[in-house]
């Protein structure tokens, strides 16, 4: 790789993580367009076109999900399909497929810069790097703008239970978001937000299992307590549930595909220390923290029964079978339930939007995740903690079952994606090349180029 293209990829590496949690930050807009600060990070990948290694890892990623590419596009002809047999839509309905094209452009720019990047072997302490100066640059931002209320927001909440303080005064002041009326803006970047984290949190753990420096491993658990800290503050349910099924899945594949063993003892161990720590924790302070208790006893008890999405997704189920047109057409891209809201799930969304066959459509592409997943285990089982990064697959595999907007990817969901298979593919190309002979193989021809008959 040349010395320009490392150069590029670097800078997008490190440009896309630091920006990532500042998604929210818009630099320029025109209507419902905008040019927010983490595009910046776009041009050192528009610029290694002008590298052939980038071109043809660019084709490359394509070449090997084309099923799956294929689909999603046959999704998005067929909301604009359905989009203008609705009169009904609102006018900004496709917005809504121009966005989805949009950021799948990116997430194959991604793929590519992936794949390249893991080629730098520096990649590890790049990704460190990286991780460290994106949370410094997020909490700078967050004592600078609040001052002390940050530090007594955030206490507030893990000690008092004080979900609106954290919320109004931290969050959804600190995303620029609009009044209060804007809730589905609020909560999608709240979302995006948890979705960063959830990405410094897995690939710190991935940085801290293939550094040998004291340093940089010190740094990667930082980063961690401080990731897990900002998830858990946001409370967001899809996503603490995303983090959690993606450590399940990292410590699945470690001890049923490796057969590690030790590492589940450790994991049963470490588990049990935990629980431990908590109940202790919980009992010696359990008056000064009653109001916390309640608040995550509501949040993941009372208000999941009660929660909305399912007489959302009822809803949609009944529209989508009503009628003939409804069925096979579909309401069009963007449409809106009886309440104004989106429909919080993928599939049912494109069924909504664009009738069976959007149904059918993104089943295949939902489901081409998980196979993915499957598929992927005997090459990755075969390098050290290789199934960190596809532990990164949780989080849009969840978020498209539990999200706003029909569930489509947003930028960081969409990163999760490229990353695990950039760092698929790279580790697949690479055990090819180690296991290909290193001379060439004279198949039915003797030393003496006498030509010999196969019986087989």
């Amino acid at each position: 790789m040349s010395f320009g293209l490392k150069l590029n990829i670097r800078f997008f590496y490190f440009l896309n993580i630091l920006f990532m949690p500042l998604s929210w930050v818009i630099l320029a807009g025109v209507g419902d367009s905008a040019f927010k600060i983490f595009h910046l990070f776009l041009i050192p990948l528009l610029i290694a076109f002008v590298f052939k290694k980038y071109r043809e890892t660019f084709i490359l990623f394509i070449s090997k999900q084309r099923v799956f590419i294929s689909m999603f596009l046959i999704l998005m002809i067929l909301n604009f399909i359905s989009t203008g047999f609705n009169s009904t839509v609102s006018p900004n309905a496709y917005v809504y497929i121009y966005k989805n094209l949009f950021y799948f452009f990116i997430y194959l720019l991604y793929g590519a810069g992936i794949m390249l990047f893991f080629d730098l072997e520096t990649h590890p302490r790049i990704i460190t790097i990286s991780n460290i100066s994106s949370i410094i640059l997020f909490l700078g931002i967050a004592v600078f703008t609040f001052k002390g209320d940050f530090i007594s927001d955030l206490s507030g909440f893990f000690l008092k239970g004080d979900l609106d303080g954290v919320k109004r005064d931290v969050y959804k002041s600190l995303f620029n978001s609009g009044s209060n009326a804007d809730e589905d803006l609020q909560a999608n970047l709240l979302n995006q937000l948890t979705g960063t984290f959830i990405i410094i949190y897995f690939t710190s753990l991935y940085a801290l299992n293939n550094l040998n420096s004291k340093i940089y491993k010190f740094i990667n658990i930082v980063a961690m307590a401080i990731s897990v800290a900002l998830i858990i503050a946001n409370l967001s349910r899809s996503n603490i549930i995303a983090w959690i099924f993606g450590y399940m899945i990292f410590w699945g594949c470690e001890i049923i595909i490796n057969r590690n063993y030790k590492k589940a003892l450790v994991f049963a161990g470490g588990a049990m220390i935990f629980i431990l720590f908590i109940v202790i924790f919980w009992t010696q302070l359990s008056t000064k923290l009653d109001a916390t208790s309640e608040m995550f006893q509501e949040r993941f008890g009372s208000q999941i029964s009660d929660n909305e999405r399912w007489a959302l997704n009822a809803e949609a189920i009944s529209d989508f079978t009503k009628n003939f047109f409804n069925f096979f057409i579909g309401e069009g891209s963007g449409a809106r339930l009886s309440d104004g809201h989106a429909v919080h799930n993928f599939v049912l969304g494109s069924a909504y939007q664009a009738g069976v066959f959007g149904l059918l459509i993104s089943c295949v592409v939902y489901l081409s995740m998980p196979f993915w997943l499957w598929k992927s285990l005997p090459v990755l089982s075969k390098f050290k903690y290789g199934f960190t990064l596809p532990a990164l697959i949780a989080v849009p595999l969840i978020r498209m079952m539990e999200s706003g907007n029909a569930g489509t990817l947003t930028m960081q969901e969409w990163f999760c994606l490229a990353m695990f298979l950039g760092y698929y593919y790279k580790k697949q190309i690479e055990l090819n090349n180690n296991e290909r002979p290193a001379y060439p193989v004279q198949n039915n021809l003797t030393t003496s180029g006498k030509l010999i008959f196969s019986t087989s």
